[in-house]
């Protein structure tokens, strides 16, 4: 195996890409909206590398100075709105630590006086134990964590359980979650033990069984993971992409989003559908089907060939789901936003659909903030999936 600091290991791949294109996307509108609530914000790379590839492209730590500079330089109120946005960036490698810490440097003195990164030297889960201890009784600043290893074996689920909790609202985690990994090396009893500490249970051995596919595996340790996460750790939605490795063809891992808001959950989202719509080697996969029973189905980010049909499918899965039931458009968000890779817009797609077949009526309530008058499906407006079945005529 390679050392960290090996440039083999550091050399920059198509995976790597698209996770930095997501995590740029999405501090954008992360910074633009924070920072309408609180005007000192933090970004943490518990694995922050060298700050350079050896191509001399950015790694995130540049990553994220550059664009929180771009944004109080460029982005109208950002300057009035944001006085500090801090960095840390943790590295244990010591040659990569040096170079991360000069990278930052040179970084530092071409950018806004409010960006205040800084160079810690050691492991994350040392870091993270440290940080924990010093808010259980005074919140952090809201929070984008990105946790980003190379392997899973030294960042237990009780560790990032305790770190997520130290805030309600306002601190995301974006992990990379080694699941292709797990995959590969789960009947190895010196794995089972870390793979074990990582989902925070050993029940993951009566789940993720040897006779399914690497693949169905690698899925089944993700879905178990969001389980986790969020009936451990209080997190409300989780949002997966699948990174696939290019020349095996296989999973390698997920880069998951863990947010309480929806409107984080939203952005992120919008943001995967995106930077997934032009990568063949990134998606979730479209036979995925989830650990939760009611977990709608996956398909695959982007607007594919057949989308047209995705989308009929997708308005028939909702109508199952919810025939005879009356919900709030916002409500029903909330409940399947992070169970589909469908944005906002698609879901109104899909509720013409219905609508035009006779199966959903529209309460529409122009009295509340987000309800329509007459036309469309506003937020507040409320949604009846009528029953069409011979019996309920009976």
């Amino acid at each position: 195996m390679h050392e960290d600091s090996d440039e083999r290991k550091l050399r920059k791949k198509g995976q790597t890409e698209m996770k930095h294109r997501i995590l740029s996307l999405y501090l954008n509108p992360w910074i633009k909206k924070v920072s309408t609530v609180e005007s000192e914000l933090l970004f943490v790379d518990g694995f922050a590398g060298p700050g350079r590839y050896p191509d001399g492209s950015r790694g995130s730590p540049l990553i994220a100075m550059d664009m929180a500079d771009k944004m109080l330089s460029g982005t109208y109120g950002i300057d009035e709105r944001l006085n500090s946005f801090d960095c840390i960036f943790v590295e244990y490698n010591p040659e990569n630590f040096d170079k991360l810490q000069k990278s930052v440097r040179e970084k530092e003195k071409k950018i806004d006086d409010r960006i205040n990164p800084k160079c810690i030297p050691g492991k994350f889960e040392k870091w993270a134990t440290a940080f924990i201890d010093n808010h259980r009784y005074k919140s952090p600043p809201p929070s984008l964590i990105f946790i980003d290893p190379f392997g899973y074996g030294n960042i237990p689920f009780e560790l990032i359980s305790d770190l997520y909790q130290l805030r309600d609202q306002s601190l995301e985690l974006l992990i990379t979650f080694m699941a292709g990994k797990m995959a590969q090396w789960m009947g190895d009893p010196s794995h089972q033990k870390a793979i074990t500490a990582a989902l925070g249970t050993n029940e993951w051995q009566n789940l993720v069984t040897p006779d399914l596919g690497k693949d169905e595996r690698a899925e089944q340790f993700s879905s178990f993971y969001q389980h986790q996460l969020k009936h451990e750790a209080d997190a409300k939605f989780t949002m997966p992409f699948e990174m696939v490795e290019e020349t095996k063809r296989q999973v390698c891992y997920y880069l998951i989003h863990v947010t309480n808001h929806w409107q984080g959950l939203k952005v992120m989202k919008e943001t995967m559908f995106n930077a997934g719509a032009e990568d063949e080697f990134a998606y979730l996969g479209p036979d995925h089907t989830g650990y939760e029973e009611e977990q709608m189905s996956f398909a695959e980010f982007g607007e594919t060939d057949d989308f047209e049909k995705r989308i009929a499918d997708f308005a028939d899965d909702l109508y199952s789901r919810y025939k005879g039931e009356e919900i709030v458009f916002q409500n029903l968000l909330e409940q399947t936003l992070d169970k589909n890779v469908f944005k906002i817009t698609h879901y109104r797609d899909a509720l013409r659909i219905l609508e035009n077949d006779g199966k959903l009526e529209v309460g529409h309530r122009p009295h509340m903030e987000n309800g329509n008058k007459s036309r469309g499906y506003g937020r507040d407006d409320i949604l009846k999936f009528v029953n069409m079945s011979l019996e309920s005529f009976i």
